[in-house]
């Protein structure tokens, strides 16, 4: 098991994910990391609303994640 301090859990990640027509682009660090297609248009998306970033700010454990949002547009 890992602890904050060791391996993964220990670096720390600038993550940005682009949303774009045709799905969200995610980079990490500056470099491009993967690429997911929508499920469904985002067309009726858009008619409650605009869309929301949500974060998780706990892992699965309970324990607190160290996030921060610089930016969103």
């Amino acid at each position: 098991m890992f602890s904050r301090e060791e391996g993964v859990l220990a670096k720390r990640v600038e993550l940005m994910i682009q949303i774009r027509a045709e799905g969200f682009v995610v980079f990490a660090n500056g470099e491009y990391c993967d690429y997911f297609a929508h499920r469904r248009p985002l067309e009726p998306l858009y008619l409650n609303g605009p869309l929301r970033l949500v974060l998780f700010v706990v892992d699965g454990n309970g324990l607190r994640l160290g996030v921060s949002v610089r930016k969103v547009t």
